[in-house]
């Protein structure tokens, strides 16, 4: 899912990785990808404010709270409703 590095489509692998069982033992790498995968969602919504800040939002709204990027975006969607 993930591949395809579109905002939609590393949520989506967040979503779908954030079903792993907590006790499992792909749990640890699969908090890593949600990670990683959130913070490019985040990369992908900055680039995009210089252009757009609504679509910049957009973007930023579809981080999951399963990733540690969600309250870095939160704040981010707060500095640009603020600025627009």
């Amino acid at each position: 899912i993930a591949q395809n590095s579109t905002p939609s489509a590393l949520a989506s692998a967040i979503e779908t990785a954030n079903q792993i069982p907590v006790e499992s033992s792909l749990r640890d790498n699969a908090q890593q990808a949600m990670n990683d995968w959130g913070k490019k969602i985040l990369n992908i919504a900055i680039r995009r404010a210089n252009n757009d800040r609504t679509e910049a939002i957009a973007i930023a709204q579809q981080i999951p709270s399963a990733s540690s990027a969600y309250e870095a975006a939160q704040k981010q969607i707060r500095d640009w409703q603020g600025s627009q």
